[in-house]
């Protein structure tokens, strides 16, 4: 069985973990149904190179720890306990009287004056976005200037990203670009940071591990595996002999973080150049 499943976590602004899960892949940073994904530097990486089995082991021990919100026995808000199944799944059906909704078991009988379901429905209302947040809003209301029709993601043919290094908007891919404003899209960074970009100080600078970038001072070293510039702006390559070394080793047992040390290359650009050795070779 291959190590490529992790177990990470989603973290609150105050550093506590509010869900726990295992994925492989770029799991961690896709849309989860019913649950918010926080900025990516509030997306931990607890355990990785895991194969399917420790990663469900791993999951289940730290749902326990943290415990649940939906069953009263902790901060998490996971349906379930983990691992391979719905194991502690509380389930919930909703009623109201018209005024009022709430959540009761899906055996208990529905008291005289309330019926199933949730006070508002789906069909009353419709979904808008700026480019940075979603809401639902009345049909009958008109769309608020700089907000468009759907989803944020579900309506972006035609759109583009654009960014003044404080905040990201969504225009027609034939308009013209307002002065001050750039094609792309800010990741969300804490004040002191904003700050700094949108007074164009050049002390940040961009890093990257060839798949995600972020910013860093300039006076912080940059971390192993790490390198100045962008993805897109470079391209990482090495000679035919150190991805062939890499694979062999690989071949004869060596783990991803072993040759990520003796290598110094980012443990996910290792497993990268055994997926798709001919990509980082030279020429």
């Amino acid at each position: 069985m291959t190590e490529e499943y992790y177990v990470y976590a989603y973290l609150r602004e105050d550093g506590t973990p509010y869900y726990i899960g295992k994925g492989k892949g770029d799991r961690a940073y896709k849309p989860h149904r019913g649950l918010g994904i926080p900025p990516r530097e509030r997306i931990q990486i607890i355990y990785s190179d895991l194969d399917q089995d420790i990663a469900y082991s791993l999951e289940k021990m730290l749902i326990a720890k943290y415990g649940r919100l939906n069953n009263a026995t902790g901060i998490l808000r996971n349906k379930s306990d983990g691992g391979d199944g719905n194991i502690g799944v509380v389930n919930v059906k909703w009623i109201n009287d018209g005024q009022n909704e709430k959540r009761i078991p899906p055996k208990d009988a529905i008291p005289e004056g309330w019926i199933e379901g949730r006070i508002w429905s789906l069909s009353d209302y419709f979904f808008i976005n700026n480019g940075s947040k979603s809401k639902v809003i009345l049909k009958t209301r008109s769309i608020p200037k700089g907000w468009v029709k759907g989803r944020i993601g579900s309506n972006t043919a035609g759109l583009i990203y654009i960014t003044n290094g404080v905040e990201n908007k969504l225009i027609k891919k034939t308009d013209i670009i307002p002065e001050g404003w750039n094609k792309g899209f800010l990741y969300r960074h804490n004040e002191e940071q904003l700050k700094r970009i949108a007074d164009g100080n050049r002390e940040w600078i961009w890093i990257t591990d060839s798949i995600e970038n972020k910013r860093v001072h300039q006076s912080n070293s940059i971390p192993k595996g790490w390198c100045r510039g962008r993805t897109g702006d470079i391209k990482v390559k090495y000679s035919a002999e150190l991805i062939e070394s890499i694979i062999g080793e690989y071949r004869c047992g060596a783990t991803k973080s072993a040759l990520q040390q003796k290598y110094n290359i980012n443990r996910s650009r290792i497993r990268k150049i055994i997926e798709t050795p001919d990509a980082y070779k030279v020429g």
